[in-house]
């Protein structure tokens, strides 16, 4: 090939050959763009969450706070059996400085009860499925709940270490007890699976 032709060639490829690096750039970047946009959008909903479940812990604090300063000891145990449906950790904190520092002796046998359930209790969890946010838990567990006949077990969410959102027939199980409901997490889920760890969320969410 001449040195014209090839000026010839040049001079149409190379237009077409930038008009391709562009468009694929700009696919790359538009596609990054839209991660990024996707991914700051799915930390900003988990961030929410997160503090929304922190705010509702600080309300439960301080509710039990106001029971737990009463003059009337029934309040007070009242105070620590209802809280230990709600945070079972933080239960077992108020509750053994109410059973060091509470004056009357029945209150401190309660706080002292909450005490040993919350130790005595397992950290096995019965997983159906994992999602990456609370809203797509709480659809699936919707769906779930609306099935005819119901379930033996009531299931729950809970949040995991790997920040996803677990779907469970229970947690905090004995692994007996939860040995024993995996074979009804399969009939919803086949891959269902038992999970044990000491560092999920200790509220259902």
């Amino acid at each position: 090939m001449d040195q014209k032709g090839k000026t010839t060639l040049e001079t149409l490829v190379l237009p077409l050959v930038i008009a391709i690096v562009g468009v694929t750039g700009t696919y790359m970047i538009t596609r990054s763009q839209l991660q990024s946009a996707d991914k700051l959008a799915t930390a900003n909903r988990e961030s929410e969450e997160r503090r929304a479940i922190a705010d509702q812990n600080v309300k439960i604090l301080e509710m039990f706070s106001d029971q737990i300063k009463s003059s009337e000891p029934a309040k007070r145990k009242l105070a620590l059996r209802v809280l230990t449906a709600l945070e079972p950790e933080l239960a077992e904190k108020l509750a053994q400085a109410v059973a060091d520092t509470d004056s009357d002796p029945d209150t401190r046998e309660v706080a002292n009860s909450v005490v040993r359930s919350v130790i005595s209790r397992g950290n096995t969890f019965v997983v159906i499925g994992s999602y990456s946010s609370l809203e797509e838990a709480r659809d699936k567990l919707a769906r779930l709940q609306s099935k005819s006949g119901g379930l033996p077990f009531t299931p729950e969410i809970y949040f995991s270490e790997n920040h996803l959102y677990a779907l469970t027939l229970g947690g905090h199980l004995t692994f007996p007890e939860a040995n024993r409901r995996l074979p009804y997490a399969k009939a919803i889920a086949a891959d269902a699976y038992l999970k044990s760890s000491d560092h999920w969320g200790d509220n259902p969410l």
